[in-house]
């Protein structure tokens, strides 16, 4: 039997860090004898986004009658924003080569560390869970054996990372008119926070013809968006 486990140094992550870690392998039951193996192993970024259609079907009861009922139709997205092939390190690693691309792997356990960068900085997303669109960071280890009946080896393992900034609007300005007499502007001191900073702005009313004003409410609104097959999903967090 082969067995396959990750590990990596630190439990989470940062957009620009050095991920480092150590695949095992162990391929030492007691009827196992050496086998031609290829390795395949990447690390992938990817955004899942899943928008329900609601729709009105009709259709016929069991008594012959038509029934209309409102049916969920789910529409998925995927988005692979990050992604590196990491094979050839075990390919080098694992044992010696034997035809067409594979290796001879030996019996007993074997340990081999790995590295990578989260450096694609202008498409890296940091992990999120939401209502509607999911975001993660996984590596994926599949040993591929000879014959083709053999059973292959996969391991996946998910890891959280984090963000370093998170854009809130760009130009951070906001007008809203009403009756064309009465201007509110919105405007941040800047277009981009991290996490536990300070947001600071300022609030700016014309009003020309001095019309009362009884008060001005200010509130944040955190919003989530998912897109699937031309539908969009908007809702709040």
């Amino acid at each position: 039997m082969t067995k396959a486990e990750l590990y990596l140094i630190k439990p989470e992550y940062s957009l620009g860090d050095k991920v480092q870690g150590t695949f095992k392998i162990s391929h030492d039951g007691w009827f196992d004898k050496p086998v031609e193996v290829k390795p395949f192993f990447e690390v992938l970024g990817e955004e899942v986004s899943t928008v329900i259609e609601k729709k009105t079907v009709t259709t016929t009861g069991t008594d012959g009658r038509p029934v209309t009922e409102e049916q969920q139709i789910p529409h998925t997205s995927k988005n692979t924003f990050f992604k590196k092939d990491l094979s050839d390190r075990l390919l080098h690693a694992l044992g010696k080569p034997a035809s067409n691309g594979y290796i001879l792997l030996e019996k007993g356990t074997k340990e081999i560390p790995f590295e990578f960068v989260l450096d694609d900085a202008s498409v890296m997303l940091e992990t999120y869970d939401g209502t509607n669109v999911e975001i993660y960071y996984k590596l994926n280890v599949v040993i591929d054996k000879k014959p083709f009946l053999a059973l292959d080896t996969r391991k996946q393992l998910m890891f959280p990372v984090l963000g370093k900034n998170i854009n809130i609007q760009s130009n951070s300005v906001n007008e809203i008119e009403e009756d064309k007499l009465v201007k509110l502007n919105l405007r941040m001191d800047k277009d981009t926070f991290s996490t536990n900073d300070s947001i600071k702005g300022k609030i700016q009313i014309t009003n020309s013809l001095r019309t009362p004003i009884k008060n001005v409410e200010v509130g944040v609104r955190d919003m989530e968006r998912a897109r699937a097959d031309n539908l969009i999903k908007k809702s709040d967090l």
